[in-house]
This record gives C-alpha cells, structure tokens and sequence, in this order.
C-alpha cells in the first residue's frame, strides 16, 4: 500500500512519539553499544535490513554520558549494521546535519507505517480511487505531495486517540480531534492530478472540497 506520509513527517509534528509515547509494540529494531561518528551510526550486531529500516523512519538515540538524547532523521540505511542519520531537516533533499558525536549509544527504530498505510487507504477512497473507478488508481496520481499533510495529520490523530483510549486523558483525546480537524481541513485542499495512461500527463483534477456524488 502506497503511503503518503512517512516517520520523518511525524517527528517534525510531535517527536514524542518516539520518545515517551513511542509504541513498544511497534519497535522493529533496537540496541546498544553503537557508535555516532558525523552522520555515521554504525550499531554492530543489528540488522536494519532485515528490520526494514530504510529512509524516512525515525531513530531514538541515548548515549550513556548524555552527550545525544533525541530523535533523528534515517536518511539512508547503508548496511545491515550502518546509517546514515541527521538532524531533522526542514527540507528533505538538503545535506544530511551531523548530530553530536557519541560511543556506546542505545538506538531504538519505532514505525508507524502501519497507521500511514491505514491512513492512505482512507484518503483514496475519500477521492474515490478504488476499483479502478473511471480508468483512475492510487499510482495514477501524478504528485502525491499534495496529500502529505493531509496523512501526517490523521496519523498524529490516529496515534493520540490510541494512547487517549488507554489512558482515558482528556488532553490527549483533545489533541487527536485537534489533528484531525486539521487533517480534514487539509484534505479539503488538496489537488490531484490523475492520469489513467500512464503517460504522466493528468487527464483529470479531483479537489478535495467537492464532494463527489455516486449514482446508485
């Protein structure tokens, strides 16, 4: 499933959810006793690929003399046992920031394309392009960009109710409705372009804000 968001997005939003509210179960790699050297980590033992940590997820990193406490952006995943990490960037295509240097780091990589894939499916059905309708499918959309914020959003939304749910706190169901009505206010801006040829010219425009009518 085509995801329109990714990790990364989420971290510039609410880094907490790598941190304290990042989801055990969701964890796919985790360790210590690796080494941050430029934008270099190299964490013997892992195995990142098999974890299929790649671009755009997320990385928690503690060293044990306090020297790196935070999130980082994945930039690439090199090796089994190395990444390339950065500092969280504004733009993606910039050059990667160094965080500081540290030795016997615990990484940890928690993903929710999970949710981003939930996500997904729902905005494609909001813009009606499931079964093929009129010749137009999700890979016919000429610029995806345009559905980011819309995605991030909704995760955001999805993964506040999900904690809200188990804690019952009124603050954190306060801020998935806030997520989502942003969200929401997003899809309804968003453009697509379509193209049901393949030839990467759009054939259509379909606007979030104009409900779409099917006719029964």
């Amino acid at each position: 499933m085509q995801c329109f968001s990714n990790d990364v997005d989420i971290l510039r939003c609410e880094p907490v959810f790598f941190s304290e509210l990042h989801l055990r179960e969701q964890v796919v790699a985790c360790g210590s006793g690796a080494t941050l050297s430029g934008t270099t980590l190299t964490a013997p033992g892992a195995d990142f690929s098999a974890a299929d940590v790649a671009a755009g997820c997320v990385v928690h990193l503690c060293s044990d003399d306090g020297a790196i406490h935070g999130s980082y952006e994945i930039v690439s995943a090199d090796s089994p046992t190395t990444l390339t990490v950065s500092v969280v960037r504004t733009d993606a295509s910039a050059q990667p920031i160094a965080p500081p240097a540290a030795a016997n780091v615990t990484y940890r990589v928690c993903t929710y394309r999970p949710q981003a894939a939930q996500v997904a499916r729902q905005l494609i059905e909001q813009f009606g392009l499931i079964g093929d309708e009129g010749g137009y499918t999700p890979d016919g959309i000429v610029d995806a960009e345009a559905l980011r914020q819309a995605s991030t959003c909704a995760v955001i939304a999805a993964l506040y109710a999900m904690h809200a749910g188990a804690a019952d706190q009124d603050g954190l169901w306060e801020k998935s409705r806030h997520y989502r009505r942003l969200s929401d206010a997003a899809a309804r801006r968003c453009t697509l372009a379509l193209d049901a040829d393949g030839d990467g010219i759009a054939d259509r425009i379909r606007h979030g804000a104009c409900p779409r009518l099917v006719r029964e």
